[in-house]
C-alpha cells in the first residue's frame, strides 16, 4: 500500500512500444525493486488504472487495478508452482463440499445450487467430488486433483495471479475454473457463493447486508470481466 501511496503522489503514465504497453512514473519507466519493468496486460487494463487515477471508476468496489498490478510485479520465477499450489489447497476446502444439514431449507437449495455447479464441472473435466456435513476436512481422489492441476500449468502466469484472488472472494477453485471457461454468469456465480448469506436476508431483510452483497456482486464482476480481457 505504501509503493501505491508513493505512485498516486507521481504522474502515472503509460508507453507503447512493440506491442506492450508499459506503466511509466514521470514518464519514465517505471522499475520494481528487483528491476523489472511493469508491462501492462492489455488495453481493458491500461484503461481500468486511467479510470482509477482520475477518479472515474465505473465500478463501485475497493479494488485498485494499481494495487493488483503492483502485487503481480512482485512475483518471482517459482511463483507459477507456489501459486498453483496455493489454489489447488482450495479443493481441500473448496465452499461447494461442505453443506448444513438444518435447517432443511437451505440444506436443500444448498444442494440444489451447488450440485448444479458441481455437475458443470463433473462433466467437463470428467471428475466425482466428495461432499460433507461435517467440518473435517475431506479427502478428496487424487486423481481429480491431477486433472485439475493439468488444467492450471496451462494458464499463463497473470491469469493464475487474477484466478486467485477471485478464489480469495469466492472460496471455491470449481466456482473460479468455471468462470474462466464462461460456464457460469455473474448473476449465478454470485448466487452461488453467497447461498447462504442471501437465503438468511430473505428471511431478515437486512439492509445493509442488502448492500453488503451488492458490494460482493460488483467485486465478482470485476474479476470476471478481467478474466475475460485476459482471454479475449
Amino acid at each position: 500500500m505504501d509503493e501505491l501511496t508513493n505512485i498516486s503522489k507521481k504522474k502515472v503514465g503509460f508507453i507503447d512500444r512493440d506491442n506492450k504497453i508499459y506503466l511509466t512514473i514521470n514518464g519514465s519507466k517505471y522499475k520494481t525493486k528487483n528491476g523489472k519493468n511493469i508491462i501492462i496486460p492489455n488495453v481493458y487494463i491500461k484503461e481500468l488504472i486511467l479510470n482509477e487515477i482520475s477518479d472515474r471508476n465505473n465500478h463501485k468496489t475497493n479494488i485498485s487495478m494499481i494495487n493488483l498490478i503492483l502485487k503481480y510485479s512482485t512475483w518471482t520465477e517459482d511463483s507459477k508452482k507456489s501459486i498453483t499450489s496455493q489454489i489447488l489447497k482450495y479443493l481441500e476446502t473448496d465452499l461447494l463440499f461442505y453443506r448444513v444439514n438444518s435447517p432443511e431449507s437451505l440444506a436443500n437449495k444448498q444442494k440444489q445450487i451447488w450440485d448444479n455447479a458441481l455437475d458443470k464441472f463433473d462433466n467437463i473435466f470428467n471428475t466425482n467430488w466428495k461432499t460433507t456435513s461435517n467440518l473435517c476436512p475431506i479427502q478428496q481422489n487424487q486423481e481429480n486433483i491431477a486433472l485439475v492441476e493439468e488444467y492450471l500449468v496451462g494458464h499463463d502466469n497473470f491469469k493464475l495471479f487474477i484466478m486467485f484472488e477471485l478464489i480469495k472472494i469466492s472460496g471455491s477453485c470449481i466456482l473460479t475454473i468455471l468462470v474462466v471457461l464462461q460456464k457460469i454468469k455473474l448473476v449465478e456465480l454470485w448466487s452461488t457463493i453467497y447461498v447462504d448469506e442471501l437465503f438468511n436476508n430473505e428471511i431478515y431483510q437486512d439492509v445493509n447486508k442488502k448492500s453488503e452483497l451488492k458490494i460482493k456482486k460488483d467485486e465478482i464482476a470485476f474479476f470476471m470481466k478481467l478474466i475475460n480481457s485476459i482471454q479475449s
